[in-house]
């Protein structure tokens, strides 16, 4: 039996982002991203992929977990 990884892929194709249909406010519109992920029942919704890049250029990303968001500010757990 061959392992065909394309078969284990999910859609997600089910819709396209535009400027247009964002909030202006980068906060508000992330936290509604997230409420839809978690009615969604989305696995781990606060999972996230965080990267940033020292002034050497070298790149340092790691996972963490979403703790909340207070006065504008997430707060993240790392995934040890």
């Amino acid at each position: 039996m061959s392992l065909k990884l394309a078969d284990i892929r999910l859609d997600y194709s089910k819709k396209e982002l535009s400027p247009e249909d964002c909030l202006p406010n980068p906060v508000a519109q992330f936290e509604l991203w997230l409420n839809e992920a978690m009615s969604a029942q989305v696995p781990e919704p606060t999972a996230m992929h965080i990267a940033t890049v020292a002034p050497d250029g070298r790149p340092s990303a790691r996972i963490v977990l979403l703790k909340g968001v207070e006065d504008g500010q997430f707060c993240f757990t790392p995934i040890i």
